[in-house]
């Protein structure tokens, strides 16, 4: 893919907006992302082995370091580099060993998430997707990812998420804190950057629009009724959800329209 190519596409799009979130963040609390440049290291590094040694296939890089970016972008700020170490290693390995008909199943950055985070016991923090206000100028720039929604072909996804999500928010908090705080509801940070950034990977979602729906406000539905019961990571527990539930939707679809084909095929052979 020639630069300028890349550059306008989903993944181009997206590591520019993230990376620029990165830099305004590192400025904010003064310190260096180590575990993000790590996070982005060990996936480039884990995918090319993977493809080329085991999979004899080419390495998908461009997909690796958008995998690498978001492991790092949501553990924890200072997190400890096993721990993101652990993140890549699974989320690169399930995009070969947890398949089905050469779909993967899981969208890989959640599940690494999920095992590394919780294997040591650490929080997801979702440092990225904040705002930043620096020499008296909030920056406000999680609403740009927006656009990687929009080139990965899943809008309808992120709209209704980060509406649906908005809208829950704002049901159930406290009157004096919706009234001074509505714009919070409907331009907050982490569900602009989870409903566009994660949630519309193209591999684990739908792509008819009326399914995008669905999938968006049923993600939002998941997400926020788990988040109720107190119950750790409710985004990436509800995403992977999420892409098993539509999984099973796209199997019981080919199944039921290959069943129909067959009866037509059969009724027309009764007929002759």
């Amino acid at each position: 893919m020639k630069a300028s190519h890349y550059l306008k596409s989903m993944y181009g799009i997206g590591l520019a907006i993230v990376l620029v979130l990165v830099a305004l963040a590192s400025i904010y609390v003064h310190k260096f992302p180590l575990a993000l440049v790590m996070a982005g290291v060990f996936a480039v590094f884990l995918e090319y082995i993977i493809a080329k040694t085991l999979m004899n296939s080419n390495p998908n890089i461009k997909s690796a370091v958008i995998t690498g970016i978001i492991i790092g972008a949501v553990a924890p700020f200072n997190a400890q580099i096993y721990i993101v170490a652990v993140a890549c290693i699974v989320a690169i390995s399930s995009k070969y060993a947890l398949r089905y008909k050469s779909s993967n199943i899981f969208n890989p950055a959640a599940l690494g998430l999920l095992v590394a985070l919780f294997l040591f016991n650490s929080s997801d923090q979702w440092w990225v997707a904040s705002y930043f206000t620096i020499s008296n100028i909030t920056f406000i720039l999680t609403p740009l990812l927006l656009i990687v929604a929009y080139k990965a072909k899943r809008f309808t996804t992120a709209a209704s998420f980060i509406v649906v999500t908005g809208v829950l928010i704002f049901l159930t908090s406290p009157n004096t804190y919706v009234l001074s705080n509505i714009p919070i509801f409907f331009i907050g940070a982490q569900p602009f950057f989870f409903g566009s950034l994660m949630a519309t990977d193209p591999k684990t979602s739908p792509h008819i629009k009326e399914e995008q729906l669905a999938y968006g406000i049923g993600l939002a539905l998941l997400g926020f009724g788990i988040s109720l019961y107190g119950a750790p990571y409710p985004d990436i527990v509800a995403l992977l959800a999420a892409n098993a539930a539509f999984l099973m939707f796209k199997e019981y679809k080919s199944r039921h329209h290959l069943n129909k084909a067959r009866a037509q095929k059969d009724s027309k052979l009764a007929m002759n």
